[in-house]
């Protein structure tokens, strides 16, 4: 089991989502131990350090 980022603040009832990287994932709400137990999906990582680098620096980098 892998830990995904979705767009949004919170989980909002959906049945299914697809994720930053790409992946479409069945939901549930997450209890404490998932926090534990599942890695964070290293996809969804860089997707979005990319897109907080962009928005920072602009496209072409520093």
């Amino acid at each position: 089991m892998t830990r995904h980022a979705f767009r949004g603040k919170r989980w909002e009832g959906h049945p299914a989502g697809t994720s930053v990287c790409g992946v479409l994932c069945a939901m549930a709400e997450p209890n404490e131990l998932d926090w534990f137990q599942a890695p964070t999906c290293r996809d969804c990582t860089d997707v979005l350090i990319a897109e907080q680098d962009v928005a920072r620096h602009g496209e072409g980098g520093e």
